[in-house]
């Protein structure tokens, strides 16, 4: 599965702004859209399923102290989130089971 780091159109700007990106920060959100989609398409027309994981900004910079910000750094933030909710998951049914 492929993990795509997703933006809202409202946090747009605010994730320019932290950087480590390879964006032009004067860039649109409806450019950004329109290439993040033709990845997506890549990925799907590669016989990829597509996991969506939304990025919001404050959360970003919190998880990212200490690290370098780059794009593979927020790549990896994105499968940390992708992958969140499945741990706690298994973890709670370890707990319940005991």
């Amino acid at each position: 599965m492929a993990v795509v780091p997703w933006y809202d159109e409202d946090d747009f700007a605010d994730l320019l702004a932290i950087g480590g990106h390879d964006t032009d920060p004067r860039q649109s959100y409806q450019i950004w859209y329109r290439s993040a989609m033709q990845s997506v398409d890549d990925l799907l027309r590669a016989g990829n399923a597509v996991a969506f994981v939304t990025i919001k900004p404050q959360a970003y910079v919190t998880w990212l102290a200490g690290r370098e910000n780059t794009p593979e750094m927020r790549r990896r933030y994105a499968e940390h989130l992708a992958t969140e909710p499945r741990e706690k998951a298994d973890a709670a049914e370890a707990n319940r089971l005991g």
